[in-house]
């Protein structure tokens, strides 16, 4: 089953933790670097559980128990997860952002992706370069 069909199918068996509305109202985390990212993956019961697409963080706490710890997609939280989404994968080299050498079928399916979270949960940052420049 594709990783957008398994949730689909499992979203109706999902328990919302907190409301869209009550998600936005503590959303205000801003931007952060790749390394801060990570401290948000679930781990943690008292931060919200973030991950990444294209740069863009959202708040998939509604989700927990999709991406959080022992979740269908937990290795995607607490990462930008572009280049796994894209490619359907949970290989751990592919947990990134980098979509060097992405075809028009990724592409597409990654934009599916994007859509998708950008319906359903919210926006709380971008993700900083974390490269210092002189």
């Amino acid at each position: 089953m594709a990783l957008q069909d398994q949730e689909r199918h499992d979203f109706k068996k999902e328990k919302k933790l907190k409301s869209h509305e009550e998600v936005e109202d503590d959303a205000h985390l801003g931007d952060m670097i790749e390394e801060e990212l990570k401290s948000y993956d679930g781990t943690d019961p008292q931060k919200p559980l973030l991950m990444a697409i294209k740069g863009q963080i959202y708040d998939v706490s509604i989700s927990r128990i999709f991406y959080g710890p022992g979740g269908p997609y937990a290795p995607f939280a607490g990462k930008d997860a572009s280049r796994a989404l894209a490619l359907m994968s949970f290989e751990e080299s592919d947990l990134n952002a980098d979509l060097t050498g992405l075809g028009p079928f990724e592409l597409e399916g990654l934009q599916d992706w994007e859509d998708k979270f950008k319906s359903k949960y919210v926006k709380v940052g971008s993700i900083k370069n974390s490269k210092v420049v002189p």
